[in-house]
Parts: C-alpha cells; sequence; structure tokens
C-alpha cells in the first residue's frame, strides 16, 4: 500500500480505470444516528441542517444496481485464499 501526505501521490497510477461508488448514507440506522443531525448548511456559519424524513425518502431509493464487482468476484475469492494460504504458510515457517 502507498501512503498518501497529501491530496496527491507521486507514483504513476497503477490501474487503468476507477470507479467511486458514493452513497448519501449507510443505512436507515446511520441515518437517524448521525446523517440526521448533522446536515453542513450553506454559510458554514449557522446552525446544522436538520434533515428530514423527505430528504431520506428521496435518497432511499436504490435506483441503479451495480453488478459490476460480479467480474471479478471469483477472482477476488482466489486471491484472498492464496493471501490466506500464504500467510499460514509465512506463519508456521518463520
Amino acid at each position: 500500500m502507498r501512503l498518501l501526505e497529501a491530496g496527491f501521490s507521486i507514483y504513476e497510477p497503477s490501474h487503468e480505470k476507477l470507479r467511486i461508488n458514493h452513497y448519501m448514507t449507510q443505512s436507515r440506522s446511520c441515518f437517524l444516528n448521525f446523517k440526521q443531525k448533522s446536515g453542513t448548511p450553506m454559510d458554514l456559519t449557522s446552525t446544522p441542517i436538520m434533515r428530514t424524513e423527505e430528504w431520506w425518502n428521496e435518497i432511499d431509493v436504490n435506483d441503479v444496481f451495480d453488478t459490476s464487482v460480479e467480474n471479478i468476484l471469483i477472482l477476488l475469492r482466489i486471491f484472498s485464499n492464496l493471501l490466506i494460504i500464504s500467510g499460514y504458510y509465512l506463519w508456521n515457517n518463520l
């Protein structure tokens, strides 16, 4: 893993494509316990905005089902198992 010490990296990218999945909130529980009370006002000096049930209803639609990870799921499982096996081997052969 390459550590970032600023908002950019001195290294060349090691990928050809990048996908960012952004979710407004993780779950209903996260909304009720955190997100509902943490709205940021536009001028940043006012009291935080209390998000309403209407806000939740607008974002809780799951209107896109992303299947892109399914293309690499088997490879990820194989890679994960190889890491587990190699770690076990290294641990027992130190």
